[in-house]
């Protein structure tokens, strides 16, 4: 599996500077995505990210992390 990382596009590009905010891709198929929150919960955890597994019963795995 090979994924890699892609700016959203409904996000404008000054913004995009500030916080940052990327889909998780595995190929063409969007699978997660990864974005630096404007008002953290947690100050010192302000990256939050997420990530779908397909099947049924699956849940989705998230958290936030400090990079």
């Amino acid at each position: 599996m090979s994924l890699s990382l892609c700016k959203n596009p409904g996000v404008s590009a000054s913004r995009h500077q500030q916080y940052p905010n990327y889909f998780i891709l595995d190929g063409k198929i969007r699978i997660g995505r990864i974005y630096k929150e404007e008002a953290p919960t947690h100050p010192e955890l302000p990256w939050f990210w997420s990530l779908m597994v397909r099947g049924k019963g699956q849940p989705n795995i998230q958290g936030h992390d400090a990079t």
